[in-house]
């Protein structure tokens, strides 16, 4: 009886010890806060899924620091609770708790906004300081502080080395826009646009069969100026650098205006002005006119004209500038809507 009794205390004993491990916090066959050890773990991109390297995982608030490899491996020594630091060129900064886990899958975001250590220059990106040549920034704010009805006329008269002149009468025809200046007397070549990464060339006159004026087709009008965010001028080596040949008269990119993260944004401009012909041109009537084509031709300089034989019997013409001008109201109305999240965003106008 009391060796049962024994045996049965035993058990007892073992079964309580074992129900005592099974209950026991989660923490306490774990890693100790403060004890270092090694953190293992992949930096990728989180759209793509490519890895990223020569990424820097540091933890915060010491010099502790390393880089990742070509594949985005990494290995650093932490301690749980401590506060993992990744960060790259081009890529948005991203914290990272450690916890229990020995393994850390990193997933980062790609960043353009951040241009003081990276500039967007065609279709990738190079550091500011690696720019040698010109280039000329028009901003929004600047494009806003006159009235603009094409992106020709936000041009004109706000870059360096860039000739804007019209060149047909015609309502609404595109400009002239010549980038350091002519290469010959007859060169109209016009630089190359890229707007939001299309390319487009406007034609040359020389290469209309039909003899349309410049700019008979203007596809520059459809973009409405309230709408660019910046106009950035390529000369030289930038422009041929990465757009080749096409970009030897110079490239003008054009960036529109996109929406950001964040609340939804209703933007309303008005504009409301009189339009009036600044300064009359001094120009001969109908009667002075016939005198001095008359004697244009007895110096011999053009054969009489008959029309004008007697010029006292001629009234004093029609005067074009009066017929051709006049003082107009213009307005100007444009709404936009913009916003999104960290995922998508939007920008719409009208």
């Amino acid at each position: 009886m009391k060796k049962a009794k024994t045996v049965g205390k035993l058990t007892a004993l073992l079964l309580t010890f074992i129900s005592i491990l099974m209950i026991s916090p989660p923490g306490f066959a774990q890693n100790k806060t403060g004890e270092k050890r090694k953190i293992t773990g992949v930096v990728r991109t989180r759209i793509t899924d490519e890895p990223v390297g020569s990424a820097t995982v540091a933890v915060k608030g010491t010099t502790n620091k390393v880089t990742s490899d070509v594949q985005g491996n990494f290995l650093i020594e932490a301690s749980t609770g401590d506060v993992l630091e990744f960060s790259s060129v081009g890529y948005a900064k991203k914290e990272f708790k450690v916890g229990q886990s020995s393994i850390i899958d990193m997933r980062v975001d790609l960043d353009y906004n951040n241009l003081e250590e990276v500039q967007v220059v065609g279709y990738g990106k190079m550091k500011k300081t690696d720019q040698s040549s010109s280039q000329v920034t028009v901003t929004a704010e600047a494009i806003g502080r006159t009235v603009n009805t094409s992106i020709d006329q936000a041009l004109q008269g706000r870059a360096a080395n860039v000739y804007v002149t019209n060149q047909s009468g015609q309502p609404g025809a595109a400009a002239s826009v010549v980038i350091r200046g002519l290469g010959s007397l007859t060169n109209t070549t016009q630089p190359l646009y890229v707007i939001d990464g299309v390319q487009y060339q406007p034609p040359n006159p020389s290469d209309d069969p039909y003899n349309h004026p410049q700019g008979f087709a203007n596809v520059l009008s459809s973009i409405n100026p309230d709408d660019v965010e910046t106009i950035n001028v390529l000369q030289g080596p930038s422009a041929t650098a990465i757009f080749g040949a096409v970009g030897a008269n110079g490239v003008i990119m054009i960036t529109t205006k996109k929406g950001k993260a964040g609340d939804s944004k209703v933007t309303v401009n008005t504009l409301w002005t009189v339009q009036d012909l600044p300064k009359r041109i001094p120009v001969m009537d109908l009667q002075q006119y016939a005198i001095y084509r008359n004697e244009f031709a007895r110096a011999g300089g053009a054969a009489a004209d008959p029309n004008f034989a007697d010029p006292s019997i001629l009234g004093k013409g029609t005067d074009w500038q009066d017929a051709l001008f006049r003082r107009t109201l213009l307005q100007k109305h444009s709404l936009a809507l913009s916003g999104g999240t960290d995922r998508t965003t939007f920008y719409l106008s009208g």
